[in-house]
Formats: structure tokens, C-alpha cells, sequence
């Protein structure tokens, strides 16, 4: 028994490096602070002073004003480098101006030599008003969503991108993919700048847009995740979702495991 017990927190043990290993950069849940969950101690900053607040749907989530809160991650803890996928839980109000759910900016214009993922205002180039928008390293932009539907709704939806940086982007909202006005793919390059969650460079006095509404359950990846796991992500993070527990848990509970195996043993030879 003593064996087989060894041996399975061994595999465990095995199996949870492998899974920190995964490609999960960061995750930030916003229950309370922007500390990084995934164990790679890729905290966040909170700039202005975003608030936390009780939602019915999603618990205690991290609310920002629109006019000067955001959070920074400094780019020497967190690039998203050349492939990633990022998720996000979000509930963003109509907008007017483009909406930043993720930047990484270098100088110059709002979008210019950075990966930029927003929603869609009305003083976008291609008129997508409130559709999922990309645009990276001076390679153009593209929008995605469903014709007719938008998602600057007032509503909960997971918006998720993927890019290999090479060839290839997807977008996904609520689990499911949607079609892009060009799904091409753009390389944001290893920028020197910091990570920016709920706010975007641009050319206006203050320096920045700034996106107003609720955010939860934001996962990065230095990864391209197909179809089958943006859907295990979206079950995952449902309100009351089987989640998967990270892996310092885990070891937790392995460790703690083979120390009851080991006590018992004592007891009886005791």
C-alpha cells in the first residue's frame, strides 16, 4: 500500500510540473485584487484604483470607471510574445470609442506595434460597432462577431483570441468560434512595454482609451488553444464550473496524502 501510494503522488507530482508547464502565463479571477493565481506570480498593478463589486452572476468582480483604471502587468514578468490565448470574462456597456480589453503597446497610435484586443466603437475603420477587434504590429486590424449581434451589451460573455503570430487568429465569444473580417495572423512582437488590462494607448491628451464595465476570469497563455479547450475553459469558468484546481493544490493534496498513508503506518507499527 506504502508503495503504491509513493508511487502515485509521485506521478501526481509529475503530472502537476507538466501541467504548470502547460503554457498558462497568468490567471487573474479579480476576487478581491489582481494577484496571479496560476502560480507564476505574474501579479498585476491596479492602477486608479479599480473597485471590486458582488455580481449576481459572477460573484465578486473588478469594476472600472472608463475614465483612469486599469491594470499593468510590467512586460519583464508577462509578454505575451509571438503565439498566445487570451480569455476573458467581460461585461461591457454600449460604447462609442473602442473599448481595450488587452494591450500591449509601444509608442505611436492606438494599436501600432502592439496586439490590442477591444470591442469595437463607433469610430472604428471598419464600422464592426461592438464586435470583437484584433490588430497587432502594423499588420491591420480585423473585427469578429455575428452579423447583427454585438457584445458591448451590458452582458456577461467570455470573449476569447487566439494567434500563432504567423498565419492564423481566432476569436471565440461564449464558447463558441466567430467569424472574422480577416483571420489572418499578427505578430505583436516581444514588446517592451507593460501589459495592460482595461486600457489602451491612443493618440488623445490623456494618452489612453479606457474601457468601462466588469471583468472576471482573465486567463493569458504563451500557447494557441484549439477548439476543444476554449470550450473546457468556457465549462471551467461558468459560475459554479467544475474548476480545475491549480497545480500547487494539487501537490497540496498529494503531499497531504502520502503524510496520512505515512502516519497511519507509524500507527500501526507503533
Amino acid at each position: 500500500m506504502l508503495r503504491f501510494t509513493i508511487m502515485f503522488v509521485v506521478a501526481l507530482v509529475i503530472a502537476t510540473a507538466g501541467t504548470a508547464r502547460a503554457g498558462l502565463l497568468a490567471h487573474y479571477d479579480f476576487m478581491g485584487d489582481a494577484q496571479d493565481h496560476s502560480g507564476n506570480n505574474r501579479h498585476g498593478t491596479l492602477e486608479g484604483a479599480p473597485s471590486f463589486v458582488a455580481d449576481p452572476e459572477r460573484g465578486q468582480v473588478m469594476s472600472l470607471n472608463g475614465t483612469d483604471q486599469r491594470v499593468d502587468v510590467t512586460a519583464s514578468t508577462c509578454d505575451l510574445g509571438n503565439a498566445f490565448t487570451a480569455a476573458m470574462w467581460v461585461k461591457i456597456p454600449a460604447t462609442v470609442e473602442p473599448a481595450p480589453l488587452l494591450a500591449q503597446p509601444v509608442s505611436g497610435w492606438y494599436g501600432a506595434g502592439c496586439a490590442v484586443i477591444d470591442i469595437q466603437g463607433n469610430d472604428e475603420w471598419n464600422g464592426r460597432v461592438g464586435h470583437v477587434g484584433f490588430g497587432g504590429n502594423g499588420r491591420g486590424n480585423y473585427a469578429a462577431g455575428e452579423a447583427g449581434v454585438v457584445y458591448d451589451d451590458d452582458q456577461w460573455h467570455q470573449i476569447v483570441v487566439t494567434n500563432d503570430g504567423a498565419t492564423t487568429t481566432h476569436t471565440y465569444v461564449d464558447g463558441v468560434e466567430v467569424p472574422n473580417s480577416n483571420g489572418r495572423g499578427m505578430n505583436p512582437g516581444n514588446n517592451a512595454s507593460s501589459l495592460i488590462l482595461g486600457a489602451g494607448q491612443s493618440t488623445d491628451p490623456s494618452g489612453y482609451y479606457w474601457t468601462s464595465g466588469l471583468f472576471s476570469d482573465v486567463h493569458l497563455y504563451d500557447e494557441v488553444l484549439d477548439g476543444n479547450a476554449v470550450g473546457a475553459l468556457w465549462d471551467a469558468t461558468q459560475p459554479g464550473g467544475d474548476v480545475i484546481p491549480e497545480p500547487s493544490t494539487l501537490l497540496i493534496w498529494a503531499l497531504g496524502l502520502l503524510a496520512l498513508v505515512l502516519y497511519g503506518r507509524r500507527r500501526r507499527m507503533a
